[in-house]
């Protein structure tokens, strides 16, 4: 199951993977709320809701375990998934993520953003959404059409309640107690969430692995060939050590 980072659907993150990716594997992605075609609740989004819609997409499919992709966003949506589903993983990718996305100089920035979204409430839809669209064409005036309606799709507010709680996210204290299979994807070319730390991430989990791509942020889209290598590389790892212990726990006594 590939999940999208912020402000992107999960078409505009992966179209360029699905392809490569699916030669070996049964893929699966969806929106996350507030993005897209996802869900649109009334109540203000955080990381958590979108960890419970991963569990219930897996329900409602009758998938019982599933390896996750954790992109940006994503990755600290697999990690929240890890820990209050562990059992309905058998592996975790995590790509150009960290544990933790908010530096020492921004403290101020998820409460920015939280006010905004609030403020966003609290006047007429449509300033907002006219707004959000000279946004939006501002920033996609050299993308293909496809992409920046594609853009166009999510809602601001959503958007805004999900950067502020992704600012605040924090999985330090927790990551070194997940028992999830792990792998990191680092993009070692990126100038939005740094390979340094991105390398260090695996430190906080045990037994993770590093797979490394000479690409940015945007690698899944610039440079799909070496993503997908690095991918299946990665998902080969997860699944791989999956299965061993799978084997241990069968050839155990209480197995």
């Amino acid at each position: 199951m590939l999940l999208h980072g912020w402000t992107v659907t999960s078409d505009l993150n992966w179209f360029a993977v699905f392809g490569g990716l699916s030669q070996r594997y049964r893929v699966i992605a969806f929106d996350h709320r507030g993005h897209g075609r996802g869900l649109r609740p009334v109540r203000p989004v955080r990381i958590t809701d979108l960890s419970d819609d991963v569990a219930a997409v897996l329900g409602a499919l009758e998938i019982e375990k599933s390896a996750l992709v954790g992109y940006s966003l994503g990755g600290a949506v697999a990690q929240v998934v890890a820990r209050d589903h562990g059992e309905r993983l058998s592996g975790l990718v995590l790509a150009a993520t960290l544990p933790r996305f908010r530096a020492g100089d921004l403290r101020l920035w998820p409460g920015v953003l939280g006010a905004i979204a609030l403020g966003s409430r609290l006047v007429p839809r449509s300033l907002v959404n006219g707004i959000f669209e000279r946004m939006v064409d501002r920033r996609t005036s050299d993308h293909h059409p496809w992409a920046a309606d594609e853009v166009r799709s999510n809602h601001p507010r959503m958007l805004l309640e999900t950067g502020a709680s992704l600012f605040n996210f924090d999985a330090r204290e927790w990551l070194p107690t997940l028992e999830v299979p792990t792998a990191v994807v680092v993009t070692e070319k990126d100038h939005k969430v740094s390979a340094r730390y991105q390398r260090k991430f695996a430190d906080f989990i045990p037994g993770a692995t590093l797979h490394p791509l000479a690409a940015g942020h945007d690698a899944s889209v610039t440079h799909p060939d070496l993503f997908v290598a690095a991918l299946i590389e990665a998902l080969d790892s997860v699944h791989e050590r999956a299965a061993g212990r799978d084997l241990a726990a069968a050839g155990s006594p209480s197995g």
